[in-house]
């Protein structure tokens, strides 16, 4: 018996491509589309990092502390333990450790701010702009509300300590909504090419078009 099959037909048979698309699969903002919208959100916030050093020297005070006279007690020490030792008592008691754990926590908490009054103001930030997606209300497809900006910035802390997976959890999700998004009840959408218009008024709630430009 001869099988007439076609290359498509046997990229369908062992999953590889060719799969067609569904008004949900050219709606959703895919994976890549919204990782490569991260990666231009974290470069603004990178540009942003030293100037909240800055501030946050400013606000807790200037180290005191001569690096220079530390690294020539380190290698006066006799042996690695010693010096080991030395190292980890003096970063304690100067009080180092708690100061970059609370300039950690100054950094995601204004951060945390700045993304949430993008998506309050906005529906989205410069990277999604730039990629044509934003945030919407799950099942209205309207901008978020107030609670929900708050509970997808906690979500977004949930999906990035451990150790990511809700970020990958959208990969499984028929909307492509990771934890934070199932938290707050929001999904990422394409905005189809034309005017920009992510934030604004709220509207008549009205199903998104499918966008054409996956």
């Amino acid at each position: 018996m001869k099988l007439d099959l076609d290359r498509k037909d046997i990229f369908r048979i062992v999953g590889l491509g060719y799969k067609k698309k569904t008004p949900e699969d050219l709606k959703y903002a895919r994976f890549n589309r919204r990782m490569i919208a991260v990666t231009l959100d974290s470069l603004v916030l990178l540009f942003l990092s030293p100037f909240l050093d800055q501030a946050f020297d400013y606000l807790y005070g200037p180290i005191i502390f001569d690096p220079v006279a530390f690294d020539q007690q380190l290698s006066a020490q006799v042996d690695e333990a010693a010096a080991a030792h030395l190292y980890w008592t003096t970063i304690y008691k100067e009080g180092l450790l708690a100061r970059w754990f609370y300039n950690l926590m100054f950094q995601f908490g204004v951060l945390g701010f700045l993304t949430g009054l993008c998506w309050w103001k906005w529906s989205s930030t410069p990277g999604k702009m730039i990629m044509r997606i934003k945030i919407v209300d799950a099942t209205t497809e309207q901008p978020m509300t107030l609670l929900q900006v708050l509970a997808r910035i906690l979500g977004y802390y949930v999906s990035g300590f451990c150790l990511g997976l809700g970020f990958l959890w959208m990969n499984f999700n028929k909307r492509r909504q990771g934890w934070h998004d199932i938290i707050a009840h929001t999904a990422v959408i394409v905005v189809p090419w034309g005017p920009f218009n992510p934030g604004g008024k709220k509207q008549d709630a009205k199903p998104a078009t499918p966008a054409a430009d996956q």
